[in-house]
């Protein structure tokens, strides 16, 4: 599923659109957590930790936000994305 489904919402975001998991959505301009917006280059990896939350890092693994894993559907596809995007 994955493989399928990461190039369609590639093509997505560079159409212009906004993908939406749960309190976390991503666009051609990043990533965005409640007010704050992370450029794709500056997010190195989107994973989930031991305590139930999806983190986004940034350079070096800091902590640049993160989010109850409950509250984020597909979180999944949204690191193979990112994953994805730092692949090419």
């Amino acid at each position: 599923m994955i493989d399928h489904s990461v190039p369609a919402l590639k093509a997505r975001i560079a159409d212009g659109g906004e993908l939406r998991f749960g309190v976390v959505s991503a666009s051609e301009g990043g990533v965005r957590l409640g007010p704050d917006t992370f450029a794709w280059d500056d997010v190195r990896d989107i994973e989930a930790d031991d305590e139930g939350q999806l983190v986004v890092r940034g350079e070096g693994g800091a902590r640049l936000a993160s989010a109850r894993l409950d509250d984020v559907p597909n979180a999944f596809l949204l690191a193979e994305l990112a994953h994805a995007r730092k692949r090419g």
